[in-house]
């Protein structure tokens, strides 16, 4: 177990890296046009997920990691063409 493992076990807090702050530039490039409604930025949704996952560090059962902000943070990925998982549906 690394060191910031081990911290985030003791301390319960979250680390945020490179990684964290390359898949918000990926979901802003992927999401750049869209909105939600009529003048919302989509981004915005985006970041109020992974702000309610983020805001479990130290309160959840189990470590809230990086990893799982991410996860909310592309969330709806797999819904816009352009996004590297895409499914193709018969």
């Amino acid at each position: 177990m690394n060191r910031i493992a081990k911290n985030n076990r003791v301390n319960k807090q979250l680390h945020l890296t490179r990684k964290f702050t390359d898949a918000i530039d990926y979901a802003r490039h992927l999401h750049i046009e869209r909105r939600k409604g009529a003048d919302i930025p989509y981004m915005a949704h985006l970041l109020g997920v992974a702000a309610l996952v983020m805001a479990e560090a130290g309160h959840a059962a189990i470590p809230v990691t990086e990893d799982m902000v991410i996860a909310a943070l592309l969330h709806d990925t797999g819904r816009r063409p352009r996004g590297i998982y895409t499914s193709r549906r018969s």
